[in-house]
């Protein structure tokens, strides 16, 4: 009898073993970089054309140390990952040192790895500081109005002094500096920093808030107040447009939005401690529970808190003048070539100062200098003259010494009046013309005018979303409430600090948008009209849903 086999079993092969995700994003990585260098650079003609033209300006740097930092700036994130580790075995053009690659990694990972940048960072954490102290200061100034003349009920009984224009003489002194601060003092920032830089506009404005808390202090009526106020607005206004600038311009890309965000945390610092020290004078005075009187004396314990509360800001303003006597100029201040500023090597020292290797300066100029190098090129462009016009050499015997003098970047020459900011009224004249020109290039640049039309809906919106809606009752209390306001927004600013790198601006302008509108809301409906007796645990339900919409809000404005 036949015997029939068993059929065959087939064994399935084992499944392939599951890579994971940081193994293949290393892997995708490594083949990126072995694709850009098997396919080289198309523009690698040009850069190496730039470089000449640059390093013939610079004496003391030879065309050999361009080229390598051109690399390195170039594929910044592949030398990243090799001087990382994370890609040791792909050899690339430019071969780093040991401090060179601790220097590239530590850029990204630490924000105060740049030797120079710490004091920078301090000179705007200072000129921030002072423009929230001077906030906190008119805010807690128009609680003792009553000592310059403004007789403005604080309770609902007090219907004597109730007049129209009071109100009116109260909104104008306390509105009159950020008014401005908002046109003419930023407007006046661009003139003011194409002559004195970045850190002399911010020394000037630090002088003209000094001046203004001074004048204020020692005013005696309300027309006093506003007349020194409007001079601080000045100051206010150009700091505000100057600090970000500093820190934009001299901070390492990865980290540049953190570090512009410092302006915005310490502008809410300024605002916590300035309530600190407002309600420190108040309870050191013994006015924490006066209500306003009209003596006829002047000498009287309100009076002298508000002369206090006026001249607080005095000392970060004299802290920032310290400070900024000991700050590098921003690189980019010497580095525009249609300004009588313009000086490479003096842009070099500084670069060489503010970052850790003399790699990370040469790359940082080199990207610098070509940034600039494209605007000069768009500009001749808009105005009709073609590059080759504009290379054109009527005689074919000039030098090339003389070729370098005539010749901007980009071997672009340079049609400006050879005497333009010599004499004051011709620097006065070009400095009036470049800064129309910015504003020029601001509004018709179609990605620009994109920007400029965001954020000014944002800064709307967040200005006149009427966030400080809260009715106070007394110093006591509207002193309390106003630290608390400050407190939220220094600490909720912190959460924003690090991740508007990461998550990004868009994002968390609209993740927090919608939630502020309905805390808003909600705060809105909250308040009762026409109540002539509040309750106070309404006001602390008020107080703790403004609170929270506070949290989101400043999240939105970072």
């Amino acid at each position: 009898m036949a015997t029939t086999q068993p059929p065959e079993i087939t064994v399935p092969p084992p499944p392939p073993e599951k890579t994971s995700f940081r193994t293949r994003l290393k892997d995708w990585i490594l083949g990126q970089i072995e694709d850009r260098e098997n396919l080289g650079n198309p523009l690698k003609h040009e850069l190496r054309e730039g470089i000449r033209v640059l390093s013939s300006q610079l004496p003391g740097v030879r065309m050999d140390e361009l080229e390598r930092a051109g690399q390195v700036g170039r594929d910044s994130h592949d030398y990243y990952y090799v001087a990382k580790g994370s890609a040791a075995d792909i050899s690339l053009p430019v071969t780093l040192t040991q401090k060179e690659k601790i220097s590239l990694v530590e850029e990204r990972e630490k924000l105060f790895s740049q030797k120079g940048m710490f004091i920078i960072i301090c000179t705007v954490c200072f000129a921030a500081f002072l423009q929230g102290h001077v906030q906190s200061s008119i805010n807690a100034g128009s609680i003792f109005a009553d000592r310059v003349g403004i007789r403005r009920p604080r309770d609902a009984d007090d219907t004597d002094f109730a007049t129209s224009a009071e109100n009116w003489k109260l909104g104008a002194m306390n509105a009159s500096p950020f008014l401005v601060a908002a046109f003419p003092g930023a407007p006046l920032a661009l003139p003011f920093n194409y002559c004195f830089g970045r850190r002399g506009t911010l020394g000037l404005s630090a002088l003209l808030i000094i001046a203004s808390s001074l004048g204020s202090a020692f005013a005696t009526t309300w027309v006093q107040v506003l007349g020194a106020r409007v001079v601080g607005g000045l100051g206010m206004g150009m700091k505000a447009v100057s600090a970000p600038i500093l820190a934009s311009e001299t901070a390492v890309g990865y980290w540049r939005g953190s570090t512009v965000l410092a302006w915005q945390l310490w502008v809410a610092c300024g605002i916590m401690i300035g309530f600190v020290v407002n309600l420190i004078i108040a309870a050191a005075v013994k006015t924490l529970e006066s209500r306003p009187e009209f003596p006829d004396a002047t000498n009287d314990p309100r009076r002298l808190t508000l002369q206090l509360i006026l001249g607080a800001p005095v000392v970060p303003g004299l802290l920032l003048l310290v400070v900024v006597c000991f700050c590098y100029e921003s690189p980019r201040f010497y580095m525009r070539p249609d300004t009588p500023n313009f000086n490479l090597e003096r842009a070099f020292k500084i670069l060489l100062a503010v970052r850790e290797t003399r790699l990370q300066a040469l790359r940082d100029l080199l990207l610098i200098w070509w940034s600039n190098r494209l605007e000069s090129e768009k500009r001749g462009a808009d105005s009709g003259i073609s590059p080759e016009n504009r290379n054109e050499d009527t005689d074919s015997n000039t030098s090339r010494e003389n070729e370098n003098e005539c010749t901007g970047p980009g071997n672009q020459r340079q049609k400006q009046n050879p005497t333009s900011g010599l004499t004051y009224a011709g620097r006065i004249r070009l400095v009036l013309k470049l800064s129309a020109h910015q504003y020029t290039t601001l509004l018709g640049t179609q990605r620009l005018r994109n920007a400029v039309w965001s954020t000014c809906t944002v800064a709307l919106a967040q200005q006149l979303c009427g966030n400080d809606l809260l009715g106070n009752y007394g110093v006591k209390s509207s002193m309390s409430h106003s630290l608390g306001f400050g407190a939220v927004n220094f600490f909720f600013g912190l959460l924003a600090m690090r991740s508007i790198d990461t998550i990004g601006r868009r994002r968390w302008l609209l993740g927090t948008l919608p939630i502020m509108s309905i805390f808003l809301m909600v705060s809105a409906i909250a308040f009762p009209v026409n109540d002539s007796n509040p309750n106070p645990g309404r006001a602390r339900s008020i107080i703790g849903i403004v609170f929270i919409y506070r949290e989101h809000y400043n999240l939105h404005r970072f």
